[in-house]
């Protein structure tokens, strides 16, 4: 007689051994998370953070720095009210790439020097020029640690800028009457602190600082795990 076991109708499921539930953050305690492993996170996070708000406050201060900007104009006025087209405009426009370009450089910054009565390698500080498209001026930024100092290298550079352009066309014998001129329309204005540099070192170091809790947080739970 032919035996043959007898297969499980449709409607009778197979019973399938029960699973322990595992937590997500550490080895099954009782079916809840490791407590130990939940404090040490948080804890890790917390202090992380507060490391990197302390460090990112030290950092910020050490490196803050102060601008302050002055305003030239170059104008030619003979030239532009006898001109019939944007020719002379254009021309004044390309000449202030020329003298922002001396902005920085000895040629510039030993005549502040000078000026201030110090010697070039201790200005404490430094220069820069841009030349704004919506117009024909030239703004002259100092910026140093010191916020008076700023203030200084700004209208000093300025000054020594509109100096230099009228010595170079005297010397070059241009007439009077032809000549353009660097005209300082805005002294230096009152220092100012980088804008957005606090705020960014705090975020960096928050940043830095929660990574850090990452990483000892992803420590203690491989540990835990191979236990």
């Amino acid at each position: 007689m032919d035996v043959r076991p007898t297969p499980a109708r449709p409607d009778e499921p197979y019973d399938v051994p029960e699973q322990p539930e595992r937590s997500r953050l550490g080895p099954l305690r009782g079916g809840r998370r490791d407590p130990f492993l939940v404090v040490a996170v948080l804890l890790t996070a917390v202090v992380g953070i507060a490391v990197g708000v302390i460090a990112s406050s030290v950092t910020s201060g050490r490196a803050s720095t102060y601008s302050s900007t002055s305003k030239l104009l170059i104008n030619q006025p003979r030239a532009l009210s006898l001109a019939d087209s944007d020719g002379v405009v254009l021309k004044l426009s390309r000449l202030r790439l020329k003298y922002i370009g001396l902005v920085g450089t000895p040629v510039i910054d030993n005549q502040v020097a000078a000026q201030l009565h110090r010697s070039p390698a201790a200005l404490g500080g430094l220069l820069d020029a841009i030349a704004p498209t919506q117009n024909l001026n030239i703004n002259i930024l100092g910026i140093s640690a010191n916020p008076h100092t700023a203030q200084q290298l700004a209208q000093a550079a300025a000054q020594q800028l509109a100096l230099y352009a009228t010595r170079e066309q005297v010397a070059d014998g241009i007439p009077a009457n032809e000549r353009f001129v660097l005209t300082v329309i805005a002294p230096a204005s009152a220092p100012a602190k980088a804008a957005g540099s606090q705020t960014r070192s705090v975020f960096v170091g928050c940043g830095a600082g929660l990574i850090a809790a990452a990483a000892v947080a992803g420590g203690l739970f491989l540990q835990r795990r191979r236990r």
